[in-house]
């Protein structure tokens, strides 16, 4: 209208479309230079297949054309523990060119992977390729989940089993189970005991097993050539690597040997665990049997044990009460002599002993060899 129609209305509306274009302006000018810095970015761009420029080797026309090659038909194993070890059927086409690579590895994964129903480690297989004739070695084995053992001489407890088979994750090679009970070996000055210990006259070694020890509360650690076995800070035994194997020779005991150890420990002189628990009396004695505080004390009988340290030591000496007068009248009246000995380092005749005598009234000391 023409009431709008002022110089100041006019400048402001001018003003208003001087800056719409130059925004407009700039924005143009930013388009046109990112565009440009795309186009130049992708025509630096080399295909290392097809050597051409405009795009990478994943983007390559050429290869994307291609027929995609037969699968090779390896499945994941399964994580879970119950499936551990097993392969899983495979779907895919066959390839015969992979066919021995797939069994290779199917193979690999069976024997170092126990599984849940009875499929042991990969060490079944080296006992029962390869012949030890000594009964004694065992094999520390962490993968299998029972101890195993191939003489029946050494049970200590023992029960046949006909029904139950152990399968090896090798080319389908079953070892039947004979039977299983309890085998005690001794450590050094230790004696173990190892329940459910499967039996098999078809092994060449003995397996100790990891995994059922581990769930006892034992604990074992390698390094350096050897494994050590703790249970409580207190070390158990060590096994020591041998041909890739960490063997260990523990001494066998059968039952007449345990049997002998158990009578020999029920017969010993009471006195002689007094003396190994640092004199303590007889009724702490048998505290300590019922709470099983000591390992191998067994049998104990309560009895008088008449310990001649005990008695020593409960001895008190007669003493002479101190005094402001002179007990004695005359010189020789009251004497005091006192033995010590035998010395170390001999006098000058070779004397060992010293005799000791004070004179009550004149207060005189007399030293004599």
């Amino acid at each position: 209208s023409d009431d709008k129609f002022k110089f100041n209305e006019i400048q402001l509306e001018l003003v208003a479309e001087e800056s719409r274009l130059q925004v407009r302006a700039s924005d143009n000018n930013e388009e046109h230079i990112e565009a440009h810095s795309i186009s130049s970015s992708r025509k630096s761009l080399v295909c290392f297949h097809c050597k051409s420029s405009g795009h990478f080797r994943n983007k390559c026309p050429e290869l994307q054309k291609k027929v995609p090659s037969v699968s090779s038909g390896f499945d994941r194993i399964p994580s879970t523990s119950q499936d551990c070890g097993r392969s899983l059927p495979d779907t895919s086409p066959p390839n015969p060119s992979s066919n021995n690579q797939r069994r290779r590895r199917r193979t690999k994964i069976q024997n170092t992977n126990p599984s849940s129903h009875g499929n042991m480690s990969y060490l079944i297989q080296a006992c029962t390729s390869e012949v030890s004739k000594a009964s004694d070695t065992w094999v520390f084995d962490t993968a299998a989940s029972h101890h195993f053992c191939k003489d029946k001489s050494i049970f200590n407890e023992y029960v046949p089993i006909s029904d139950e088979k152990m399968t090896v994750a090798v080319e389908g090679v079953t070892i039947p189970i004979e039977g299983k009970g309890i085998v005690n070996l001794r450590f050094g000055h230790r004696i173990l005991k190892f329940g459910e210990v499967m039996h098999s006259s078809k092994l060449n070694r003995n397996l100790i097993s990891g995994p059922r020890l581990d769930r006892k509360g034992v604990f074992f650690e390698g390094g350096k050539g050897e494994l050590r076995v703790k249970e409580n800070g207190q070390l158990l035994f060590k096994a020591f690597l041998r041909d890739g194997l960490y063997v260990v020779n523990p001494n066998n005991l059968n039952r007449k040997q345990v049997g002998f150890s158990a009578n020999s420990l029920q017969k010993l002189d009471a006195r002689l665990w007094h003396s190994r628990l640092a004199h303590i009396g007889s009724h702490t004695i048998q505290n300590t049997v019922k709470n099983k505080g000591v390992r191998g004390l067994k049998g104990y009988v309560d009895s008088n044990l008449n310990c001649e340290v005990c008695k020593l030591y409960k001895h008190r000496r007669t003493s002479f009460k101190a005094t402001n007068f002179v007990r004695s009248k005359a010189p020789n009246d009251l004497i005091f002599m006192d033995t010590w000995g035998p010395i170390k380092v001999t006098g000058r005749n070779g004397e060992r002993y010293y005799l000791s005598i004070i004179d009550d009234f004149s207060k005189k000391h007399l030293y004599t060899h």
